[in-house]
Order: C-alpha cells, then sequence, then structure tokens
C-alpha cells in the first residue's frame, strides 16, 4: 500500500503582477490582501511579497532598507547612465529569487493589469503554468485588447475572479484545511505584540 504524504505544516503563496510598470510599484493590493490571508490561515502560511523583499535581492548593490520604489529608481537611472554591470547583476537576482519563490510556492495570486506592460509577470505566470500551480486571477484592462498568448495561458493555468474578494473566497476553500483555530490566532496576535513591543518604547524615547 502506497504511504500517505503528510501534509505541509504551512503552504506558501506568492504575489504576482506588475512593479516596475506601476506608480505604486505593485505595493497597494499586495498590502490589502496580506493581512485577509493572515487572518484566514494565520501562520499556517508564507506569503511571499517581492515588493517586501528587494533590500534582500539586492543585498550590496543597494542600500539595506531599499524598497521598490527605490529600486525602479536605480534601475532607470543604471539604464541612463549606462551602468550595465549593476543593472545586469540586479536583474539577474531578481528574476532568480523571483522564480525560485514561484516555484517553492503551492499557489500564486495574480493581478494582471492588461493596461500596463509586464515583464517577469509573464515570466511568473509560464513557470505557475509548467508547474501546473493553484492560480487565481484578477485582472484589469480591456480583455479585448489583450495579448491572446498571455490572456489564454493565464485561462489554461487558473481562474478568473471579478474582484479579490471573491478571490478570497476561492482560495479559502481550496485551501480549508490550513484554516487557523481562533487558538492560533491569539498566539500569531501575542507574537505579534511582543515583536511591536521594543519599536515601541524606541519611538517613546524620541
Amino acid at each position: 500500500m502506497r504511504k500517505r504524504e503528510a501534509k505541509p505544516e504551512k503552504i506558501v503563496v506568492y504575489l504576482a503582477g506588475p512593479m516596475e510598470a506601476v506608480p505604486d510599484g505593485g505595493t497597494q493590493w499586495r498590502d490589502r490582501i496580506t493581512p485577509k490571508l493572515v487572518e484566514y490561515f494565520g501562520a499556517n502560511i508564507e506569503i511571499i511579497d517581492p515588493c517586501k523583499s528587494e533590500a534582500t535581492k539586492l543585498k550590496g548593490i543597494v542600500p539595506d532598507d531599499a524598497d521598490v520604489g527605490y529600486v525602479k529608481n536605480a534601475m532607470k537611472g543604471w539604464k541612463a547612465s549606462g551602468d550595465y554591470e549593476k543593472f545586469d547583476a540586479a536583474v539577474k537576482r531578481i528574476i532568480e529569487f523571483d522564480l525560485e519563490a514561484v516555484r517553492r510556492s503551492d499557489f500564486l495570486i495574480f493581478y494582471l493589469d492588461f493596461e500596463v506592460q509586464m515583464g517577469g509577470t509573464i515570466s511568473e505566470l509560464t513557470v505557475a503554468h509548467e508547474r501546473n500551480k493553484h492560480t487565481y486571477f484578477v485582472k484589469n484592462g480591456n480583455v479585448t485588447t489583450a495579448n491572446s498568448w498571455i490572456l489564454g495561458m493565464a485561462r489554461a493555468t487558473g481562474l478568473f475572479y471579478p474582484n479579490f474578494t471573491q478571490l478570497l473566497e476561492g482560495v479559502e476553500e481550496d485551501f480549508k484545511p490550513y484554516k487557523a483555530t481562533k487558538k492560533e490566532l491569539k498566539e500569531l496576535e501575542k507574537q505579534a505584540e511582543v515583536k511591536e513591543e521594543p519599536a515601541k518604547k524606541e519611538e517613546e524615547k524620541k
């Protein structure tokens, strides 16, 4: 008899969508849904937000506190000045980090904005498609003018939802075994309070 594989301790989600081509760097929708995912799954989920890891990906190339806005401007500057040594090194790391994150994810949430130029998002979609990942989509823009290859691959890979509220309902239904109990959520709140305490004391000193 084949031995049943043990359920992983937690699930991993990657938040995919344009960053370079949108004014906010892709942070707003990610910041809105992250608390909702934590509210449902608690510590049973690892959320990979590429907007939050720019300094980690590019350590030694950009400052340790660099955010997505800083990196966007740095990229533009390197291209404008012809500093392709830094540009190539940075892009190589971003591609390696983000595609590896897609590979290790259990599911992906995509925001496909057909009104802007998408680059890395399409590569991430391709990897998700090849690896048959669970994928959930919300779109922006007119699909009649969308690239047929991109739209077709997305439709073949996962499900489209009219908004993030309904998308999250779909995710919660599909991954219900990982829903956090009330006890687990309370423990998570306590841990967050402990982490916040030193920061509050530092703020009070100022």
